[in-house]
């Protein structure tokens, strides 16, 4: 790590948590990727992981992981106790289920889900180097049903990739199958909180799961991304299918587009 990353870090990283802090951030961030830097492998919290300072996301994790997306991602992990099963579906780099494996212990399961296959191999390298045997990952695209969909990869952020955005230049073909389907191949009874962060695929997948999953499978708490401009393209909003279905708003700060969802208790 060289002398002006560690210099930066010491400054960013003790940035304190209030609204604002990651913007200020995100400009140390971008002075630092004015030009192309080498991977760094740091530790983030109590956990390691290998990052591309030149990449937006990875950037942010590096930069500022105490404020990447605080308040949501501390309010699902209060959620979760030992022996508790967490997904991670469109899980990037783990940084979500790292938090999580912490929470749920050796006796508790993560299973994270990446589509892109290096993505999914530095997703493993993560989870080797923590040692930590609770976290699973697993290769898979998810869609409304089984088949292959080409993945837009995007330059500069590699969180965004995307099946619903079609750059045939820019894509590779990636395998998918229904959520219910990879749950069962990997052994999932209960889950007690989920995050997606699908890329606008979230309606497509949850409306299948929902549709053919017993509510025994059903997250108690999720956490989605809303952008009400994509409704149309994926054929309808995440958020009113999860209301739909039972859930409530449990977490939601706008203008963020992140909102947490519990299931609502069934009624004797």
């Amino acid at each position: 790590m060289d002398i002006t990353l560690k210099f930066l870090l010491a400054l960013t990283r003790n940035m304190p948590k209030v609204r604002g802090m990651g913007k200020v951030s995100c400009v140390i961030r971008d002075f630092y990727a004015r030009h192309p830097r080498p991977n760094v492998r740091t530790r983030i919290g109590d956990v390691t992981m290998t990052l591309n300072p030149n990449d937006s996301v990875e950037g942010e994790l590096l930069f500022h992981p105490h404020l990447y997306e605080r308040e949501e991602r501390e309010f699902l992990m209060r959620q979760l106790r030992a022996g508790d099963t967490f997904l991670d579906a469109g899980a990037h780099l783990g940084f979500f289920s790292l938090d999580a494996a912490k929470r749920v212990g050796r006796q508790g399961k993560v299973l994270a889900i990446e589509a892109h296959p290096v993505t999914h191999a530095r997703l493993t390298e993560n989870f080797a180097t923590n040692q930590l045997p609770q976290c699973f990952a697993v290769h898979q695209g998810l869609s409304d049903a089984p088949g292959e969909l080409p993945l837009t990869l995007e330059t500069g952020n590699s969180g965004a990739n995307s099946f619903l955005i079609d750059r045939s230049e820019r894509s590779i073909i990636v395998k998918c199958d229904t959520l219910l389907h990879v749950l069962l191949q990997n052994g999932i009874q209960s889950i007690q909180a989920a995050k997606f962060d699908l890329e606008g695929f979230e309606f497509r997948v949850l409306k299948a799961f929902f549709q053919e999953a017993p509510r025994s499978l059903w997250p108690r708490f999720i956490l989605v991304e809303h952008f009400p401009d994509q409704n149309a393209r994926v054929g309808g909003s995440s958020k009113d299918l999860l209301l739909a279905s039972g859930y409530e708003i449990a977490w939601q700060r706008h203008p963020r587009p992140n909102i947490v969802f519990e299931l609502k208790k069934q009624v004797e």
